[in-house]
């Protein structure tokens, strides 16, 4: 599908100033993507979209991110 965003990272912070990536994509090709990571103890999330689409488009979509713990 040429309109899944083609690539990105999710970062986790604890304090939404220092940020570690916890998941790089460069080269996606699916439609939905699950990325476990390690355990890690964070209260900020986020995704950086590097490159929007698949094609020429250059509008990114995320319809959905979840984040899951404990």
């Amino acid at each position: 599908m040429a309109y899944n965003t083609r690539a990105f990272t999710i970062q986790v912070s604890t304090d939404g100033t220092a940020w570690t990536t916890a998941v790089t994509v460069t080269a996606n090709t699916d439609g939905v993507t699950t990325h476990a990571i390690a355990a890690t103890t964070a209260r900020y999330v986020r995704l950086t979209a590097t490159t929007p689409t698949q094609g020429v488009d250059g509008a990114t979509r995320i319809y959905e991110l979840e984040v899951n713990g404990t």
